[in-house]
């Protein structure tokens, strides 16, 4: 079903109307089973987006959007920010796909660390966001990692968010959906 959903032709289509990125969501309990493997054909269908945008000289953001312990409009499955066991395996996870990607050039993939944290303070998602760069940074220094700020990526929280010093591969975001 997900392969009839987003092809090729959306991606050359994308690139016709001037876009020159993709950010590609994916989810935890899609792409890594309970027990914390790989979803081989998940990963088959994120390989074949990225070659469709390397054809057609687009960038892709691979964004962490939805794990089983958090999802940004959940207010009951937030497990993330008071389980370190969740937040090594978030971690975990990341390594994984950092060598699952490495092989991607910098200038093509980027890492989107978790969409739209919501944690109970804003010292919670600097504290792991602060350790999931620094652990990927041993493993890829110059690739691009977006940084979304609390509280549903929002703006007003972009004055809380610690942001990595001397580090020119970190691209912040923020997610505006008033009015």
């Amino acid at each position: 079903l997900r392969k009839s959903k987003f092809g090729r032709d959306e991606v050359a289509f994308l690139k016709k109307m001037g876009f020159d990125h993709l950010r590609l969501p994916v989810d935890e309990e899609q792409l890594f089973t309970p027990s914390g493997d790989i979803d081989t054909d998940t990963m088959g269908l994120i390989h074949q987006a990225i070659s469709w945008c390397r054809e057609f000289q687009m960038r892709i953001i691979v964004d962490f959007h939805i794990l089983r312990s958090h999802y940004f409009n959940d207010t009951e499955n937030m497990t993330l920010w008071s389980s370190k066991a969740e937040q090594d395996k978030l971690s975990d996870m990341w390594k994984k796909l950092s060598a699952e990607f490495n092989q991607y050039p910098n200038s093509l993939l980027a890492y989107e660390l978790l969409n739209e944290p919501v944690p109970d303070t804003p010292g919670q998602w600097n504290k792991l966001s602060s350790r999931l760069i620094n652990e990927l940074r041993v493993l890829e220094p110059d690739r691009m990692i977006v940084l979304d700020a609390s509280s549903h990526s929002s703006i007003g929280a972009l004055n809380t968010l610690e942001i990595p010093q001397n580090d020119p591969n970190i691209i912040l975001s923020v997610h505006f959906y008033t009015p």
